[in-house]
């Protein structure tokens, strides 16, 4: 899951419930009571008229019940997010706002 500051990884197993509320937000409930929400359908216009989050709800409540095998190590993994374009576009603003302060205008 990925939202504007986090990254994430949370294998099947440890989800416990998946939901979508009016507005578009998907949140995750692991099993160890973190709610995770991944704001990326939240407000979409496209969403709306084709209802994306519900069909990735649908799609993880199918995937979780699927057998798995729960043997192994595979944790719950939180890492900041890497979106370069999001992150150029961010370092142009702050160059802009510092030209435009040190230019007085």
């Amino acid at each position: 899951m990925v939202n504007p500051v986090f990254t994430h990884d949370v294998p099947y197993r440890y989800v416990a419930k998946v939901e979508s509320d009016d507005r578009g937000t998907l949140t995750v409930t692991t099993t160890q009571a973190v709610e995770i929400g991944a704001v990326g359908f939240a407000g979409s216009l496209i969403d709306h008229f084709v209802g994306s989050t519900d069909r990735a709800v649908a799609q993880i409540d199918a995937r979780r019940s699927e057998r798995r095998d729960l043997r192994g190590k595979s944790p719950v993994v939180r890492r900041y997010t890497r979106a370069w374009v999001a992150d150029i576009c961010s370092v142009a603003m702050l160059v802009c706002i510092v030209l435009a302060v040190i230019t007085g205008g």
